[in-house]
């Protein structure tokens, strides 16, 4: 897996339009996997039909789901967003995020219909207050994490993250089918060893074991609930290793 971790650049521009991403990140750096070139300070002030960026695929949204459902990450609109492509900056575009498709869609220059973006040139975006990066298939990806987008939770000397997945659900129904979808989280903790699997509390410690007293007594004192609170409980605790190794 090829790393770069002092990717400044990106962290400056996209903790300036997502606090929630600068309050949980504590160095200056901001883990990429799978990007091979240094990124450039290269900042896009007018989008064109020239634009890199709209060299794409028509995107093909999934439509008439029951219950009111859809299958892109937290809304069904074109939001602001930001998107490292290829070492270039983009800022202020239209982005969804379609987690059934693994898919991130451009609203087209002519703001009719959506683009879906090569993977192949995505390093990062910014949506919603969350940050994702792209981890890339290559000869060295281990298979304990699938090449994909990410949601960064916490990079500090170990990194959080998780696959957000929605699945297409298709049930017969008298006459009908019914379309609905379902989500899950997957977490990976990425530390010296590698990608590890997270599926709570007990994983955790397993693999922060060097710290296990101490961080016992801080979820204690913290009252951290990994039931109820999984993602807050896991980056408080990551945090708090952190700082006393």
């Amino acid at each position: 897996m090829k790393i770069v971790s002092q990717f400044f650049e990106l962290l400056l521009v996209l903790a300036a339009s997502n606090n929630h991403l600068s309050a949980q990140i504590r160095d200056d750096s901001v883990f990429v996997s799978g990007i091979v070139q240094k990124i450039t300070r290269t900042y896009i002030e007018q989008l064109n039909t020239e634009a890199p960026i709209y060299n794409g695929k028509m995107y093909r949204p999934v439509f008439n789901l029951n219950d009111g459902g859809h299958t892109l990450f937290q809304s069904n609109q074109y939001t602001k967003g930001t998107i490292v492509y290829n070492g270039h900056i983009y800022q202020d575009v239209n982005l969804m995020y379609d987690m059934v498709k693994d898919q991130l869609v451009l609203l087209n220059f002519d703001q009719v219909g959506g683009i879906v973006i090569w993977p192949q040139y995505v390093d990062a975006f910014s949506l919603h207050q969350h940050t994702f990066i792209n981890i890339r298939p290559d000869s060295t990806t281990q298979k304990s994490i699938a090449p994909g987008y990410y949601d960064l939770l916490y990079q500090g000397k170990t990194s959080l993250l998780a696959k957000r997945i929605k699945e297409l659900i298709e049930t017969p129904n008298q006459n009908a089918v019914k379309r609905t979808v379902s989500q899950q989280n997957k977490y990976y903790l990425l530390n010296h060893s590698g990608y590890t699997l997270i599926k709570g509390k007990k994983d955790l410690l397993r693999l922060l074991s060097r710290t296990r007293n101490e961080n016992l007594q801080y979820i204690k004192t913290e009252r951290l609930n990994f039931k109820k609170e999984l993602e807050r409980s896991m980056i408080k605790l990551l945090s708090y290793h952190d700082s006393i190794l």
